[in-house]
């Protein structure tokens, strides 16, 4: 489970880290939105919508408290 605190319209990295993740694998490469998520292990990551799967209801990350929900 993770967070959405932050997001991009699609993907705003460089050519190389595209390339090194694969996002140039996915169905819609880089032109889907791109989330800054935090993550229940306490890691920040920038997922694509396409590997994301929106949860509707509230849950708590470990350690970090009740965060909330849609």
């Amino acid at each position: 489970m993770c967070v959405i605190f932050g997001w991009d319209s699609k993907c705003m990295m460089s050519r190389e880290w595209i390339f090194q993740m694969g996002v140039h694998t996915l169905p819609r490469k880089d032109q889907q939105p791109f989330y800054n998520v935090l993550v229940e292990d306490g890691s920040i990551r920038y997922a694509a919508d396409g590997k994301c799967i929106h949860a509707l209801t509230e849950f708590s990350l470990q350690g970090q408290g009740r965060i909330g929900h849609l």
